[in-house]
């Protein structure tokens, strides 16, 4: 290109010159006429060929034939109505809600997520949660003490709603992948027209994210 173009990309006098002559008609005006506009054009064109090379060299051509990494999700919901005087859960999901809990118990104990912000729970441990062993103990569920009573309680750290919070990498060996975490909340006021009462659904989900197939599954197994 050095050969035919100038540094700033457009043609050496020569090479202009030599294009307006093969173009000569014998027509004084109409000569002119071309001498004036064909290095300007020709000026324009070559500056829109060097924008369009100077673009194409900046962009990462890589990016587009590198395989994308597929992410793997696993959800767990739990849905509740509540109105003044009971609460039901939905679909029949109470076992998520064991397992929720389960795996927010987990992440406390474990100091897994080193949380700036946190929401604090006072949450029983209960009866599904006596089979791992780094919870209460209490030798008489029948006390009334109220040492025992507290002994029942812990004070658990939450994260908060709709932030990604990485869980660290799980997995076996080779296949151990990043895995993150996000919590979804969603209250709505529900109105019966049968009934004046006003209920409250509440829908929580703990939504994870993971490049490895089995890393999620893995954690999981982990908390529970």
């Amino acid at each position: 290109m050095s050969g035919l173009f100038g540094e700033d990309g457009n043609l050496e006098g020569i090479q202009t010159m030599g294009i307006v002559n093969s173009l000569k008609t014998g027509n004084i005006v109409l000569d002119m006429t071309f001498a004036m506009i064909i290095p300007m054009v020709l000026g324009i064109v070559l500056g829109w060929v060097a924008n369009i090379q100077k673009r194409l060299g900046e962009i990462n051509w890589m990016i587009h034939f590198q395989k994308k990494n597929v992410l793997h999700t696993r959800i767990i919901r739990h849905s509740k109505m509540t109105s003044t005087y009971s609460t039901t859960d939905l679909d029949g999901d109470s076992q998520n809600e064991i397992l929720i809990k389960a795996i927010q118990l987990y992440l406390d104990h474990k100091e897994i997520l080193k949380l700036k912000t946190a929401e604090l729970e006072l949450r029983q441990i209960g009866e599904e949660e006596k089979k791992n062993n780094y919870y209460y103990y209490y030798d008489n569920d029948n006390s009334t003490t109220l040492a025992d009573t507290l002994s029942k309680y812990k004070i658990v750290k939450k994260p908060m709603k709709n932030i990604w919070l990485s869980l660290g990498k799980h997995g076996e060996g080779k296949e151990e992948h990043e895995v993150s975490l996000c919590v979804e909340e969603r209250k709505e006021d529900v109105n019966d027209k049968d009934n004046s009462q006003t209920r409250q659904r509440y829908d929580l989900a703990l939504r994870f994210e993971s490049e490895g197939k089995d890393a999620i599954d893995d954690f999981i197994d982990q908390a529970y």
